[in-house]
């Protein structure tokens, strides 16, 4: 284990590509970029406040710290999943709906998040699961902002084709929280 997330080691939540997500306390965690990076978690934070001023449907940021040891944090609300086929379908096709209209609301102000990232993580019984699309008590949540993109970042062109593809990958996101599977595991 790297030494600047080390002292975290017993908080760890997630691993992910680029850092770790470790429990703060009960209502905060914290990213932790593998390199260290400040740059690289400033220009998410700045992705990800732009985000919430839209909506909340991207987990909401907090602040940027170093602790006592120079680690840089990504410091963003704690969220806490469900497990969708234990929430009632109805409540569930309520959350995909308002997941739909919010994704196009950040399509509209200019925000694709890019990373649904459900190819990744296989639970025991052989099914993919969407580890950066969540369920919570109060709908579908997006975690993990590395990866998204601004149009006034990226241009016009470029933003285009990223939403076209986050839309495609947004109906299976959506089939997997109402079927508890996706399309594709069936084919």
């Amino acid at each position: 284990m790297n030494f600047h997330y080390s002292q975290y080691s017993s908080k760890i939540l997630a691993y992910g590509r680029y850092g770790v997500v470790v429990a703060l306390n009960e209502k905060e965690v914290a990213k932790i970029a593998y390199t260290n990076s400040r740059s690289s978690l400033e220009l998410e934070a700045n992705n990800m406040k732009f985000a919430n001023e839209i909506n909340d449907l991207v987990v909401k940021f907090v602040d940027l710290r170093q602790d006592e040891a120079e680690t840089n944090l990504l410091v963003m609300e704690r969220l806490y999943p469900l497990q969708h086929w234990g929430v009632e379908i109805e409540t569930r096709q309520k959350f995909t709906e308002e997941f739909k209209q919010k994704l196009t609301e950040l399509h509209s102000a200019g925000f694709v998040f890019n990373d649904f990232n459900r190819t990744v993580v296989k639970s025991s019984r052989g099914q993919i699961i969407a580890n950066n699309v969540i369920l919570t008590s109060d709908g579908i949540r997006l975690v993990d902002t590395g990866l998204s993109m601004l149009k006034d970042d990226i241009g016009s062109a470029c933003f285009k084709e990223a939403v076209s593809n986050e839309l495609g990958e947004m109906e299976s996101v959506c089939k997997y929280f109402l079927q508890g599977f996706y399309y594709e595991d069936l084919t």
